[in-house]
Order: structure tokens, then sequence, then C-alpha cells
């Protein structure tokens, strides 16, 4: 690892207390390994804002491997003249496309009169449509009306639902009814998703007076776009596991509650003490507006419950609040002393595993368990056997028994679904110094709508260290 990076590691907490040089700053961002890194911090420390002003004015050609890592760092550093270099690449198509690309894994606001003009540029048309969504709506829906490419319109109509305000809903919906009729059912499906993801409260309207579907649930890349927006919960592990195995039921009702667990803006300015999981039949009778979009999507009365306690339980967690345990699923509590441990999975031990509901309960239970020992709540010695124990429990058990015993990850970060995003969430719970730079190549590396995703999860890091 470079000398400055591991330096900057070693330091997090006092970066007074060494000598940043601008020249070694600028020489650290281009090299290859440790590169990603540096400029991650760079976005992350304020610390770091004045050395890299020196170091990040020049940008290099735009084929070159660091261009992109350096123009995000250098937008995020408020400098006038470092802006107008920005603008004079996005003013040039040979260079626009990385670009658009720094700015979008900046997670910059950022408009330029030429963006309209790249909207149709197969490199750099989503990225553009990206930060349009974000800085200019009207430009991005003027520059689309005049698009009659229904595959193009598709993606970017999935770039705004990741981007753009709720207000983009009704537009949305608007060319979800023009373009229905001529696609195929899965691109309509991603529609809906779109609409979920976009504004979930005005979906589970329409969704519940049967104008959209919920079949959106059964894409993993739909389902992952609406995590990338909404943010993961102890949900994705399961959902992963699910769609790495192929067993498609399970991977369904875990994804539902994925994104009822991630939603949980109707329940922001609701007390702690009103958020008990077990209360969520409570909440449904006597408040169903807050409910409805478990209720647009679930299939009957006891999935609803189950749902509306999905959200509960993470509005809860989000705020660093220990839940109670969701009924069914003892192990979403407080974690257990180990002689309790036989005692919580005793349920599961004879249960049958051919309904879904059983595999998706017994899965997340046990990655539930699998979290505690990666926390350090449990010691790895107490929690493999339990995982053994069940690994003959179908597919999903036994792959997240020899996931745990390989201490690996299902597959890398650049899986566009919900795999992916799993793998970054489970860098969460790595060595710090390796998990950040682990990060930081993946920052970098991704696919630009799951940049936000690891941008959060390194922040977090940082934050801890």
């Amino acid at each position: 690892m470079n000398r400055l990076a591991q330096q900057l590691l070693d330091h997090l907490d006092d970066l007074s207390s060494i000598e940043i040089d601008s020249d070694a700053l600028s020489g650290a961002i281009d090299d290859e390994e440790s590169g990603p890194l540096i400029a991650a911090l760079i976005m992350e420390l304020p610390e770091l804002r004045r050395p890299a002003l020196s170091a990040l004015r020049k940008f290099p050609t735009p084929d070159s491997p660091s261009v992109i890592r350096r123009i995000s760092a250098a937008a995020t550093l408020e400098d006038e003249a470092i802006d107008d270099e920005i603008d004079a690449w996005l003013a040039d198509p040979e260079r626009a496309t990385p670009a658009c690309e720094a700015l979008v894994r900046a997670g910059c606001d950022w408009n330029h009169p030429s963006l309209v003009r790249y909207l149709a540029d197969p490199d750099a048309g989503q990225t553009a449509a990206w930060l349009l969504a974000r800085a200019a709506p009207g430009e991005l829906e003027g520059g689309l009306d005049a698009f009659d490419d229904n595959h193009h319109l598709l993606s970017t109509c999935r770039t705004i639902s990741l981007a753009g305000d709720p207000q983009w809903f009704e537009i949305l919906l608007e060319w979800r009814e023009q373009m229905a009729a001529d696609l195929p059912e899965r691109e309509v499906k991603r529609l809906d998703g779109a609409l979920a993801t976009v504004a979930p409260r005005r979906y589970a309207r329409r969704a519940l007076a049967g104008e959209l579907g919920i079949d959106w649930l059964t894409d993993d890349r739909a389902v992952a776009d609406f995590i990338s927006r909404h943010g993961p919960t102890a949900w994705i592990s399961p959902t992963a596991l699910f769609r790495h195995v192929g067993d498609r039921p399970a991977f369904e009702l875990a994804a539902a509650l994925a994104a009822n667990a991630a939603f949980t803006e109707p329940f922001d300015d609701v007390d702690d003490e009103r958020l008990d999981p077990a209360d969520a039949a409570r909440w449904i009778a006597d408040d169903p507006h807050r409910t409805a979009f478990a209720l647009a999507i679930a299939d009957d009365d006891d999935i609803a419950e189950l749902f509306v306690a999905a959200t509960l339980h993470e509005t809860l967690a989000r705020r660093g609040v220990q839940p109670p345990p969701i009924a069914g699923l003892p192990l979403s509590g407080p974690p257990p002393k180990p002689e309790e441990l036989a005692a919580h999975l005793e349920p599961f031990a004879d249960s049958a595993i051919d309904d879904a509901g059983q595999r998706v309960a017994l899965i997340r239970t046990l990655s539930d368990l699998r979290s505690m020992a990666l926390r350090g709540h449990l010691q790895r010695s107490e929690v493999l056997p339990v995982l053994q124990r069940f690994s003959d429990r179908g597919d999903a058990a036994g792959r997240l028994f020899s996931q745990f015993e390989r201490d690996e990850s299902l597959v890398g970060f650049h899986d566009w679904g919900c795999r992916g995003i799993d793998a970054v969430i489970d860098q969460l719970y790595r060595a710090p110094h390796q998990a950040l730079h682990a990060l930081a190549d993946a920052w970098f590396d991704v696919p630009t709508a799951r940049a936000n995703v690891v941008r959060t999860a390194f922040s977090a890091l940082v934050a801890e260290d």
C-alpha cells in the first residue's frame, strides 16, 4: 500500500498529527493500488481538502486510469477554478463521459447546458440523466420528450427513479402508460419498480387500486434499485441468498420484506415506544395510510402484518435502538447468550422447508446468527456448529454455512442485484482498514447506479474509525 495511504488510515482520528504534502497526495491518487482509497478519503475528510486543492487542479487525459477518481474528488472541493475545469470537460463531447460518471460517483448535484445533448449518447446518456434528474428536471423532461426509443426511455426511467425527486412519479406514470403496450412483460415490471422506487406512497395508492402491478418484486435488479434508494436492511442477506440459489418463491417473499423494511418514511415521525413490531396489526387497523405500501404488495392480512412489523423493526434499528424481535424470528431481537441458542432455534429443528415462508424465516434467523458472529456478539466457534446443523435444510442454508465457513461473500461488488449490495454490506463487518480499502475500490468500479450504496457504507466506516 502507498505510504501516504497507510499514514492516513493510521491517523484517521487525528490527521493534524501528520504532514500531508500535495505532491505526495497527487502521486498517491494516481497509484493503482491506493488511488481509489485516497480519492475516497479526500471526499470524506475535510482535513484533506486544502492539500487536495493543489493536487487536483489538473486532470489527466480522458482515458487515464485515474481520471474518474481525480474528477470525483476534485468535484467535492468547492473551488471555482476546479469547477470551471469540470465544466470545460462537460462541454467537450470527447471528455464528457468520464466527467459525468465521476460526478455521479461523487454524489454531486451538478448542472451544465451540455448535459441535455448527451442524453442519447450510449456512454454518457444515463449519467447525464442522473445529473439532470437532480439538478435540472425540467430540462431532462424536455430532452426526453423527443425520444422515440422505448428501450432507452425505459433505462432513463430507471435512472430517474434512483436520482429524481418523488415529483417525477406522474411523469414516469405517463411514460409507462404510453410504452406498456409495446414492451415485454419484464420491462413493464421494471417500470412499476421504478414508480415504486421514486415515490412508494404514490405507487401504493395506484397499486391498491389495481392500476400498477407488484410483480417488480420478482425482478432482482428492480428490488436492488429500491433498496439502493431507500437503504439496505438485515433482509438483504436472505434476499441475496435466495437469489443466489434460485429459490424464486422464497426470493420474492424476502424481497418484499426487504422493500417494506427499507421504506421507513411513514414512521419517521413516530415515537420509539410506539414502534414495537408486535403492534403491526394495530397500525394496519388504525392508520392504513401509513401502512399502504405493505397493504399494496401483500397477498393476505397475515403477510401484511409481517411486512409492517418489518418496517417498524427497521425504523427502530435505524435510530440506533435495539428492536424487540419480530414474531417468528427469534434472533431478530437482542443477541442471545450462547447457552440460549438451542432454545431460540428449537422451533426450526423439525419444521418443514417446503413452504417459502418457512424457508424465509429459517434463513433470516441463520443470517442473523451469522451477523452476530461477524459483529462479535457471539464467538465463531459457537455459531459454526449451529449453521452446520441446519446446512442440510435446503440450498440456501447450505450456501450460508459454506459462506460463513469460508468467510466469503456470495459474489463480488459487480452484481447489479441484491447480491452486489450484500457484498457491500458485508464489508461493514470486516477489519476497518481492509474494508475501507475494498469499499474505495468498489466506489469507482461498481455500476454507477450502486455507487451511492458504496459511498454510504464507506462514510459509515470512516465515522466509526
